[in-house]
Parts: C-alpha cells; structure tokens; sequence
C-alpha cells in the first residue's frame, strides 16, 4: 500500500459482523489502507461488537428502543445525535453501514454525507425482512442468480 493516510472507518452494525470483519481481513491483508476506529450496533447482542472488541477496537451500543422508550418527540433524531457523538470523537472519514438495521436521522444523514456507504443497498427490497441477515442474503442471493441462470439457458436453447 501506498504511505498515503489510512482511511478511518466507522462500522454501524445490527448482527454477526460479518461485513465488518470482511473489511478487517482487507485490512489485515494490506488490500485496503484504512483502519475500523469504532464499532456501533443498536443492540448489545450483536456478535459484530465482540468481533470488534477482539480487535481491539471500541465497540459501543446506541440502543434505538432507549428513544423510542423514552417518548422522545423524535426517536429516530434523537437516536442519529446519539450516533453523531460517539463517532465524531474518532473523526471518521467512512461510515460503513454494514448490515446496520436502524433508520439514519436527517441530521446523520447530513452530518456524513458522502461519507457513508451502506454495504446493502441493492438487495433491498428482494432480499429484506425477518428472514434475511448475516449469511442468509448472501445465500438468498446466489440461489435467485442460479435459478436465474437456468431459466435464461433454458430459453437460450
């Protein structure tokens, strides 16, 4: 890699951690010039924050139920300033929404803008809902190119 500053990155995650520790093994393996600088889920459960923690790496959790819970005029603000100020203090130059299943404030929104990139984007709305997180997508998907490929040979006869 070149001598060029790394790239701090904040991962906002909801599961596994799956899409974060595919970016730490680009790290590891000098295929990316950048450092994860923190880890955040909406839930303490997430196994993401652990592989987080294994790393060294700060890993928090903004409950988005604690707003909700707390009849906050607007939850969904509220939780995005939560979220701005336990990432600015690591001056982040990435947000990676990274599986992150929470909806992003107006003022989060603008606050990173350009600066954020959601891993998952184009699998909405085919590949969401209860049943799909962690490997499940990945999976979901693979099977509808395969059944997508066999209908398109089929016709190609």
């Amino acid at each position: 890699m070149t001598n060029s500053k790394k790239i701090k990155i904040a991962v906002l995650l909801s599961g596994g951690g799956t899409t974060y520790q595919y970016i730490q093994d680009r790290i590891d393996a000098d295929e990316l010039d950048a450092e994860v600088v923190l880890a955040i889920s909406s839930s303490e459960e997430a196994f993401g924050l652990q592989r987080a923690i294994k790393r060294g790496i700060p890993a928090e959790t903004v409950s988005r139920k604690k707003f909700t819970e707390m009849n906050a005029d607007d939850p969904i603000r509220e939780f995005g300033l939560e979220l701005i100020r336990r990432i600015e203090p690591y001056e982040a130059d990435l947000i990676v929404l990274a599986g992150f299943m929470s909806f992003l404030s107006h003022e989060f929104i603008e606050r990173f803008r350009d600066r954020i990139i959601n891993t998952h984007p184009a699998l909405i709305p085919a590949f969401c809902g209860s049943n799909f997180y962690g490997d499940r997508v990945h999976k979901a998907v693979v099977e509808k190119r395969r059944q997508s490929n066999r209908l398109h040979n089929t016709f190609r006869r």
